[in-house]
């Protein structure tokens, strides 16, 4: 259910190919989630907070953040050139996108809003737009792209997880066998296709193939190739 609008091509009209320059890693965000990349730019701005309240405003590449509740936070940086947009009247566009896409999905009981809207390197006309969500269902409606952020009890339910999959951590690996299931069915997980440095709530216990641990704690899933799979402690 995620907007199709294409915001940066009805600002720019002439050449949105040149106006918007890819600086990111995550094509498949922007391919699936283009036509609403600015969607969310003023909406509820006046809520976020400030200081160490506002660990987005510190990112220098792109993340998601996912907190105990569910809400997922997440940054995308891009380059634009000068030529072709005007901050602030992307942002006045956005609004009503924003609007819409809040008024669609009330019905489902989530909520989008933007946090930040800054420029963050002058010199390559960087802007960071950040974008909270309040749970994986609505980040995934909006960007087209899989988020899911539950017990994994309720994962395989929902078919959002399936047993059969290999998963990793430092001493080994396991298979998701019905004895794992029912030894794991009370952990959180993680099941995305988006590529990203996720910040997660809880430490990591299993992973799948081609997701990497960095030292800080938060997950790559940059080199993965299909679904990442991300099991907690908790």
């Amino acid at each position: 259910m995620a907007i199709r609008y294409n915001i940066l091509n009805y600002h720019i009209g002439s050449d949105p190919e040149t106006g918007f320059k890819k600086a990111g890693k995550h094509m498949k965000k922007r391919s699936k989630g283009h036509a609403v990349f600015w969607a969310l730019l003023v909406f509820l701005v006046f809520l976020c907070g400030c200081g160490n309240d506002a660990p987005w405003e510190s990112w220098t590449e792109e993340r998601t953040l996912i907190q105990k509740d569910g809400q997922v936070t997440c940054c995308i940086i891009d380059g634009f050139e000068k030529d072709y947009y005007d901050l602030d009247e992307l942002r006045q566009m956005a609004v009503e996108e924003t609007s819409y896409f809040n008024g669609e999905y009330k019905q489902n009981g989530g909520s989008a809003a933007v946090l930040e809207v800054a420029r963050l390197d002058e010199a390559q006309n960087m802007v960071r737009v950040t974008y909270r969500f309040s749970g994986g269902d609505v980040y995934t409606a909006f960007f087209t792209e899989k988020l899911y952020f539950e017990t994994v009890g309720e994962a395989l339910e929902a078919k959002h997880l399936f047993t059969g999959i290999d998963l990793y951590n430092e001493t080994g690996s396991i298979k998701m066998d019905e004895e794992n299931k029912e030894k794991l069915k009370g952990r959180h997980v993680i099941v995305t296709d988006a590529k990203s440095i996720i910040e997660v709530p809880y430490e990591v216990e299993y992973y799948s193939y081609g997701v990497t641990i960095r030292k800080d704690g938060s997950v790559d899933t940059l080199g993965c190739s299909g679904t990442a799979t991300i099991i907690l402690k908790k």
